[in-house]
């Protein structure tokens, strides 16, 4: 089945706050994580073993280890490698060997092309603050000219009701389709 592009309702109430300088972005994500209760969930196309991704990775490792719920939804992780065979988890570990992070890939095996990623940017945290915009998780988005932009109130709920279905749909296309096939462990 395909995914199907949604149209959600207007909600008012909402706070929006334009994220223009990447640094003060970067803090933001990390004060997020350390003050995460329940989940963390992630859209990036690319995910870096620069020292921001690294950073990110230390917080969501710390939240992890206590009980915080850690979702990466990817087209890429050159820190992470790729995971078909089932279970779709990977260690992510700079320092800890504690946290293990699901994450899921939409390249399939080593080939990368343009048409199998996923471009989306999206870093929620708890279902309560949400940020969206053009910025990966690499050193790299310091230099560029992307925005993100901090939203609160309800369109935080349709930003993590997408990110369900997004994470639902490749579960659902590279674990249940491709990985549970009678000739694969």
């Amino acid at each position: 089945s395909f995914a199907h592009a949604r149209v959600y309702d207007f909600t008012h109430n909402n706070q929006l706050s334009l994220m223009e300088d990447p640094s003060a972005s970067v803090e933001a994500k990390v004060e997020l994580i350390r003050n995460a209760k329940h989940h963390v969930h992630i859209v990036t196309f690319f995910w870096d073993e620069s020292a921001i991704p690294k950073r990110l990775g230390e917080e969501l490792n710390k939240a992890n280890a206590r009980g915080v719920e850690v979702r990466i939804l990817t087209s890429y992780v050159a820190t992470l490698g790729t995971d078909f065979l089932g279970q779709g988890k990977r260690a992510l570990n700079y320092k800890s060997k504690t946290a293990t992070f699901s994450y899921l890939s939409l390249t399939p095996g080593a080939s990368f092309s343009v048409n199998h990623s996923l471009h989306e940017k999206i870093f929620i945290v708890d279902g309560k603050k949400a940020i969206i915009g053009g910025r990966n998780t690499s050193n790299s988005s310091l230099a560029g000219k992307d925005l993100e932009v901090l939203m609160e109130g309800p369109v935080v709920n349709q930003i993590q009701d997408h990110f369900k279905r997004m994470y639902d749909f490749i579960i659902d296309q590279r674990i249940n389709r491709r990985c549970k096939q009678a000739e694969t462990f």
